[in-house]
């Protein structure tokens, strides 16, 4: 493409030099010495690119940091309300289970009926917040000079996470409830 270069003295404010990392100090001393020479009276100021990039991105590593602790808090009440949900349908079917028990049901196949319902949920759960997630990450990246794109094995791995941390706190709790002695559970008020 055209160019247009032009060469004013005294428009020059900024310079990007290429400095060998093991002559760091004799070229910095070589460089203050040369200004000083063309520059008397002005004060040598320099920064190194490293320095600047890490300014640049600083707030993204804040934003990050912030983001974890976030995202921790925000699974930590997820669970809490799951588990929550669970012992409250646990204890309102509990002469309901008691019955099945009787009836000859398994332990598995009531901690079964009683996860199905929790899954559920948290299929229709995932399947919203995929999409929103990858457009909203996808937005996010476009800010970038250098860009990624979003693999489906994050998302998949995401599902996982939360179909095992949903199969932990429903499964313990129902399995708890399943496994007691139906006598008790018909006795329950």
């Amino acid at each position: 493409a055209p160019a247009f270069l032009v060469y004013n003295p005294e428009c020059l404010t900024c310079l990007h030099i290429k400095i060998a990392p093991d002559k760091k100090n004799e070229t910095l001393r070589f460089l203050q010495e040369k200004y000083e020479q063309m520059n008397p009276g002005k004060v040598f100021e320099y920064t190194f690119f490293e320095d600047q990039l890490e300014k640049n991105y600083r707030s993204e590593k804040q934003q990050s940091q912030v983001l974890v602790v976030f995202t921790v808090v925000a699974i930590s009440i997820a669970i809490m309300g799951v588990l929550g949900l669970v012992i409250l349908t646990t204890r309102r079917r509990t002469k309901e289970i008691g019955v099945r028990k009787v009836n000859g049901a398994h332990t598995r196949d009531i901690v079964l009926m009683l996860c199905k319902q929790y899954f559920k949920w948290v299929f229709i759960a995932y399947a919203i917040s995929c999409p929103l997630a990858g457009w909203l990450m996808n937005h996010w990246l476009q800010s970038f000079a250098y860009r990624t794109t979003m693999s489906g094995w994050i998302f998949v791995s995401v599902g996982v996470v939360t179909l095992l941390i949903a199969l932990l706190s429903v499964g313990i709790q129902s399995y708890r409830i399943a496994s007691q002695d139906p006598v008790k559970s018909l006795r329950y008020e």
